[in-house]
């Protein structure tokens, strides 16, 4: 089996002790044993993907020789090294000239572009023990490597860096309650995991007591991690615009009232500098590309429910309100708590599922009452249902990638119902473009229903230049053209290529045996 490399962080960056490692499952790989879903079928967060067109078998990079790393103190003896294999963000590679293989993350601090280690004077190249080659056959292949673009590129170091932001750290954002969905609050993003944010409610952004039984209290420790696409979190004024029921601090009111008045003004808008904006929030930004004026109150549908802390079937749900800067549908599930159970959601969330998704893909659907059916329940509370234009493709747009998740294969998920767990998991079934994600080493009562995709729609070279703001706009512009313009395409930040947690130093859960009661 193939040597299995520690990632290696950059500087001021620690791994997580006792963090799970899929050095067992890529051993099982090598056998033929496991399968992977691929990186580039999933979510990385931010960062550019250009990259990722060299993560494939073939292309050449240089890194240390581990048998070499004590020769000469304050020197690093490196080879190159050629990608076999790709799972997720490890591939596994060769020395070349050499029979030694390895299993190394992409983004590892030993990983380098073709060349660097000539640019520096504390490197030398020195190849492994048992090498093959000699100087003249390396030359002529490395050359025939430059010619077909099979080398790694200078990108990769610049790419490398930009897998750690923190230009959001310290944001301040309005934040639906995780307890009681009918209100915002004031939170500030503590922490940045790539796309992930650490957000909390303080004291001072409360103006009542925190306490035992406080609707948000999850929400005033460490442990409330969301992915900046979750709809728990929205830019400054996002509840002016809504009309959605706040529990803010009297000095957060007047700082919004000013940020309204201030768009009907020349100049800037008088955001403060930690304001979370609409520009930031790009799921609003560039959220949507249709008109919500045809939609109606009481249109039905069938829900992904994302407060319900089960995820497990699909609900029978209705439009309780329709809003149109920003376009967001703020519905309910049907049922007697239905008036006082309301949410925000985008008009084309990846929660939404047209009527009779539940019974043509095989997954259970809770319903207000039993031998329920849509056909006699439409008619007798005179609604509609949402049209079936209003949702993306089903189940797919792309079949090419939805057959990439077929079941038994490996990633790493974040769980819908505990924020901050994230841990290694498998594909258990598919149901159009919903995945039933079980975590390794829990039982099948703790699996989780996910969408495979976040949103997708029409891409930018559809759309003139007026329509196509980009989400780089002010409110008096976002009012004048309707909220028509380009919809990118983005994976479900939940479900992440092996490898993902090591790159931040995120702990991955190590499964458990569960234990009967």
């Amino acid at each position: 089996m193939s040597q299995f490399l520690e990632m290696r962080l950059p500087e001021g960056m620690t791994p997580f002790l006792g963090s799970h490692t899929w050095e067992d499952d890529l051993n099982k790989f090598e056998q033929g044993a496991a399968r992977f879903v691929p990186i580039t079928k999933l979510a990385h967060g931010f960062g550019d993907r250009e990259i990722f067109k060299f993560l494939k078998d073939g292309v050449i990079f240089e890194t240390p020789v581990p048998e070499f790393q004590s020769l000469e103190e304050g020197v690093e003896f490196r080879w190159y090294a050629k990608i076999l294999d790709v799972c997720g963000y490890r591939v596994r590679a060769r020395f070349l000239g050499s029979d030694n293989t390895f299993w190394i993350h992409f983004f590892s601090e030993d990983v380098h572009y073709f060349g660097e280690g000539k640019l520096r004077d504390d490197v030398r190249y020195k190849p492994p023990p048992g090498w093959a080659f000699n100087k003249r056959v390396l030359k002529r292949y490395l050359d025939k490597k430059t010619r077909k673009n099979m080398i790694l590129p200078k990108l990769h170091e610049e790419r490398k860096r930009a897998q750690h932001p923190s230009n959001f750290v310290g944001r301040r954002v309005e934040l639906l309650g995780c307890d009681d969905t009918t209100k915002l609050r004031v939170a500030t993003i503590r922490r940045q995991c790539n796309s992930r944010f650490q957000v909390s409610v303080s004291p001072e952004d409360y103006p009542q007591a925190i306490e035992e039984g406080c609707p948000f209290l999850r929400q005033t420790t460490e442990n409330f991690w969301i992915d900046f696409c979750s709809p728990y979190i929205y830019p400054v004024t996002f509840s002016h615009f809504a009309r959605y029921g706040t529990d803010f601090p009297e000095n957060y009111k007047i700082h919004v009232r000013e940020v309204v008045h201030s768009w009907l003004e020349p100049g800037e808008p008088a955001y403060d500098p930690l304001d979370y904006k609409l520009e930031d929030s790009v799921i609003l930004a560039v959220g949507y590309c249709g008109d919500v004026s045809n939609l109606k109150v009481n249109m039905k549908f069938e829900l992904l429910d994302p407060f319900s802390g089960k995820f497990k079937s699909l609900h029978v749900a209705s439009v309780v309100r329709v809003l149109t800067t920003p376009p967001q549908l703020v519905v309910t599930i049907d049922g007697p708590n239905s008036a006082a159970e309301s949410f925000p959601l985008r008009p084309n969330s990846h929660y939404l599922f047209p009527i009779g998704y539940a019974e043509e893909y095989g997954l259970p659907l809770e319903t207000p009452y039993p031998h329920f059916q849509w056909g006699e329940y439409l008619k007798n509370e005179k609604a509609e249902p949402l049209p079936v234009w209003h949702f993306r493709q089903n189940p797919c747009f792309d079949k090419e990638r939805l057959a990439w998740f077929e079941p038994g294969r490996f990633l790493e998920a974040a769980s819908q119902v505990d924020n901050h767990f994230i841990g290694p998991a498998k594909i258990r079934s598919r149901h159009g473009r919903i995945v039933r994600i079980g975590f390794e080493g829990w039982g099948e009562n703790h699996d989780e229903l996910y969408d495979i995709d976040l949103q997708n729609g029409i891409t930018q070279n559809s759309l003139n230049h007026e329509n196509c703001k980009m989400g780089m706009f002010r409110y008096s512009e976002y009012l004048k053209i309707g909220m028509r313009y380009c919809l990118y395409i983005f994976s479900n930040p939940d479900l992440l290529p092996i490898g993902w947690c090591e790159l931040h130093g995120y702990d991955l859960r190590s499964p458990v045996v569960e234990i009967d009661d």
